[in-house]
């Protein structure tokens, strides 16, 4: 566990530097996703306990052994943004860490069903770390003993609640510009006072009437 969560503390300096590849093959762009010679991407998708079909990324280094188990990072991606984008670039720099490093898209966004589009809704973007480890396709070679979850931004808090419940789940990292809860009530930098969030939440409730 020292290295999971040695690894944990590395994360945090990769987020705070430019990305640079260390292999002697260039990792590369494919438009805004970042991709690498010696990782493989694999599209899955599994069912989570609420019945939703979940779409994930199982990347793994191409010279993964057959029947060995891996240790395991978890990467939810920010609001905003897809698996294929923030998250496939933290999974690609873990990989080359010696972990495999699954990545979904939270239900309601990206190829994860649900509907309204765009959604959000705690519960649901809980689950799907806790799914992501029980799916079908990452059974055979994720060590459950050996496992980190990363929330990037707003998916620091769902990562956090799916760790409370989930003992497999042995370290946790949490990469944020701001506190979101913070941010919703005062606004970045505060920026939103008391008198226009109340007329912000009056609008929103007048819009569901």
């Amino acid at each position: 566990m020292r290295s999971l969560i040695l690894a944990s503390a590395l994360t945090l300096g990769v987020q705070a530097q430019p990305f640079q590849s260390t292999s002697r093959t260039p990792s590369h762009t494919q438009g805004d996703i970042y991709v690498s010679p010696k990782v493989n991407i694999q599209e899955v998708c599994f069912k989570n306990q609420y019945g939703l079909d979940t779409g994930a990324q199982l990347c793994t280094p191409k010279s993964m052994q057959k029947g060995k188990k891996y240790p395991a990072w978890i990467v939810g991606h920010p609001m905003g943004v897809l698996k294929k984008q923030v998250s496939q670039i933290y999974a690609t720099k873990l990989i080359k860490r010696g972990f495999v490093a699954p990545s979904f898209d939270l239900n309601f966004w990206g190829q994860c069903a649900g509907t309204p589009r765009h959604a959000v809704l705690p519960d649901t973007h809980v689950e799907g770390f806790g799914a992501t480890i029980d799916g079908r396709d990452t059974r055979n070679f994720i060590n459950r003993e050996k496992i980190v979850v990363v929330g990037v931004c707003t998916s620091g808090d769902f990562a956090l609640a799916a760790a409370k419940i989930n003992p497999c789940m042995k370290a946790i990292t949490m990469v944020g510009m701001y506190a979101m809860d913070d941010t919703t009530r005062h606004g970045v930098r505060d920026s939103i006072n008391k008198v226009q969030r109340e007329a912000f939440l009056k609008e929103t409730a007048n819009e569901r009437y």
